[in-house]
């Protein structure tokens, strides 16, 4: 594609196949959406999108943080060189708010499913704002910090 060099993995052509023309998604303001849950130990990696540890407990000081992976429709056109760990949102966070309450997240992924507006978020993070995993989804609402 437009003489790039995809080598082994085709990750750098497919995100500059995605961006070619495309305006960025908005990160300002607040969002709505569904949120999933996202089962870590079902990739087929240790590590993220983002290039983090999947085990890393990311809890700082008395403050809970929950694991997220945003939609790549907001994620994608802010990659940078077409190599996900170099993207800012890689280590954001946010404040997502469901039926069961609200908790800070921070992105460490990329939601492949996901439309623009959801998120992925790791079995404790689900139940904190869904109360229940019912049927694996839930709307929520949720903004950058």
């Amino acid at each position: 594609m437009n003489g790039q060099n995809c080598g082994a993995s085709a990750t750098h052509c497919a995100i500059a196949k995605f961006l070619s023309g495309k305006q960025p998604a908005s990160l300002e303001g607040k969002f709505q959406g569904q949120a999933t849950y996202y089962n870590e130990t079902m990739a087929s990696s240790d590590y993220t999108t983002c290039g983090t540890s999947r085990a890393r407990s990311l809890d700082e000081n008395s403050e809970r943080i929950y694991t997220a992976a945003l939609n790549e429709i907001q994620f994608d056109p802010y990659t940078v060189n077409g190599i996900p760990s170099t993207n800012p949102v890689c280590q954001k966070k946010a404040i997502a708010k469901g039926i069961n309450g609200e908790i800070v997240i921070q992105f460490v992924d990329r939601c492949l499913d996901c439309k623009e507006g959801d998120i992925a978020l790791t079995y404790d993070g689900f139940m904190a704002v869904a109360g229940d995993i019912g049927n694996g989804h839930t709307s929520i609402e949720w903004r950058f910090l």
